[in-house]
This record gives C-alpha cells, sequence and structure tokens, in this order.
C-alpha cells in the first residue's frame, strides 16, 4: 500500500511540474535505398537496409540520432551485385542562459553501380541508389520581463557544405504566441534559409546563409520559438555520391531589439524536480524494506 501510494505521488508531481513549458528537442531521419536496372525508367526494386538508428537524449535540452544502414538482398536482388550505403546523423540542442538552438544535420548517400555476379565481364547493368533527411528540431517558451512592449529580433546563422543538385540543406525558425500545442494557429513570424548544391557530379560547395525572425511583446507575455534545421540527399540515375553536411551549423548569432536579460525561459521548477528524486529514493527504500 505504501508503494502504490507513492507510486501515485510521484505520477501527480510529475505531471504537475512545468516540464510541458520547458525547451525541448528532438533529431530524427529517414533513409531508404532503391536497386534500379537500366535507366531511370527501367524497373526498380526497393532495397532493405541493414541496422536501426541510434537515438540519444540528454534531457529534454539536447538530442541525437545517428544512422549507417547497408544494402540487404532479397529475391528481386539475387544475382545482382549489392554495394554502397547510406547515412544521417541530426543533432538539436538549446544552450547558454537563454537556451538558445544549435542544430546539426548531416546525409550522405553512397551510391553504386550493379553487375550480375555471374558475368565475366561485370558490365554494369544499373545502380544501388540512396536517399537520406536529417532533421534536427528546438521549442522553446521564453517569458518577457519588461515593463514596456518591446521588440525582439532572433538573429540565425547556417552554413555547411553540399556536393551538388541533389544535395540541399534547410534552416529556419518560427515564433508562435504558444496559446496552440500543435502550433497549427497562432503563428507571428517566420524565416528561413533554403540552398541546393551546384552541377551533378561530386563537387562539394560551401554554403551559407543569414535569416531572422521578430516579435513585439507586451509585459508579461509569452511565446514560443521554434527552430529547425534538414539535410537532405537525393536520388537520380548516376553513381555519384551525394553529400549535405549541415552539422552544427544553424546557431542564433544576437537577440537585438530589446535587452535580451528581459527574457527569461520556462524550465522544469526546481523545488519539484527535488521532489521528485527525493521520492524515487524513497520508493528504492521501500523495496529493499520489504524484500
Amino acid at each position: 500500500m505504501k508503494i502504490r501510494t507513492l507510486l501515485t505521488a510521484l505520477a501527480l508531481l510529475a505531471s504537475g511540474a512545468a516540464w510541458g513549458q520547458a525547451g525541448l528537442a528532438a533529431a530524427s531521419g529517414t533513409a531508404r535505398g532503391d536497386f534500379q536496372i537500366g535507366c531511370s525508367t527501367c524497373p526498380h526494386f526497393q532495397l532493405g537496409l541493414t541496422g536501426n538508428p541510434v537515438q540519444s537524449q540528454s534531457g529534454p535540452l539536447a538530442a541525437q540520432v545517428d544512422y549507417l544502414g547497408q544494402p540487404v538482398g532479397d529475391p528481386n536482388t539475387a544475382g545482382y551485385s549489392l554495394g554502397g550505403g547510406v547515412e544521417y546523423h541530426a543533432s538539436a540542442a538549446l544552450q547558454g542562459a537563454l537556451a538558445t538552438p544549435l542544430l546539426g544535420a548531416y546525409a550522405r548517400a553512397d551510391n553504386e553501380p550493379v553487375v550480375i555476379l555471374a558475368d565475366p565481364a561485370q558490365l554494369e547493368i544499373g545502380i544501388d541508389l540512396y536517399a537520406a533527411t536529417a532533421v534536427a528540431r528546438t521549442q522553446q517558451t521564453y517569458h518577457y520581463l519588461g515593463a514596456s512592449t518591446t521588440t525582439y529580433h532572433f538573429d540565425f546563422h547556417v552554413d555547411g557544405t553540399l556536393s551538388s543538385t541533389r544535395a540541399s540543406a534547410f534552416g529556419s525558425a518560427a515564433i508562435y504566441t504558444g496559446q496552440d500545442p500543435s502550433f497549427e494557429v497562432g503563428l507571428i513570424d517566420f524565416g528561413y534559409s533554403s540552398h541546393s548544391g551546384v552541377g551533378l557530379l561530386y563537387n562539394p560547395q560551401a554554403f551559407g546563409g543569414d535569416f531572422s525572425v521578430s516579435i513585439t511583446v507586451d509585459p508579461g507575455a509569452s511565446f514560443v520559438l521554434i527552430s529547425q534545421l534538414s539535410a537532405s540527399v537525393q536520388m537520380t540515375y548516376d553513381t555519384t555520391d551525394v553529400l549535405a553536411d549541415a552539422s552544427h551549423t544553424l546557431r542564433l548569432t544576437a537577440i537585438t531589439g530589446g535587452d535580451p536579460s528581459l527574457l527569461v525561459t520556462a524550465v522544469p521548477e526546481p523545488s519539484a524536480a527535488l521532489l521528485l528524486s527525493l521520492g524515487l529514493i524513497a520508493l528504492l527504500r521501500l523495496r529493499r524494506e520489504r524484500r
């Protein structure tokens, strides 16, 4: 009975704390493979891929995902060579006193020619192609403590390397009122920086861009800043590898227009977090006593 009562109290405590308003970081990605014979309009078969994404979460303010996959054979690919692979990585963190975003995204496709294994000439008859997208995202709630209406500008920078037109990177930020949990309404401002590589061959070129979002806040008002970065590599009928490298490169460079010290972030309540820790310790002690 004591354990059941304590568990109920802990559940209520966790749900009552201000975790829902605190900063959140997330990282995700997708990857796929395709075996194409002859040309882009000829028969093709989806390739199975090895491995699973490795997710790591250092509390609500930092997240990372890493994936490396290689092709898996099936009846459709029997007798054909399988090669190459695909990978993606993404990281998201809220850093510093104002929990500002630092995002990274990386995607790479290692496309390889396909031959018939029994063919002595080993002539190329198709291509193992890959595509991937990595996405990093942060969400932070800010409260304004000033005594007069003020306009804030959040300035962002994104940079990296793209290998060709099949590689792209997209960084964005949006400010919402925060009154709609799903963020379908309440958009105040949106800014972005979109980039694509040049040419069809593997020729990595640096890219960079700046953008900003703004909000005018009244005393005591709150708002939500959502930042996102994606890196993508796409398929076309070509064995050339594709790279989209925007690792750790979307960042907030400045908060201007108003005094940043008048902005505070939503964080878990220290007292609730402390009580939760003490409750878990007490639960462990009760379990030991029952043994």
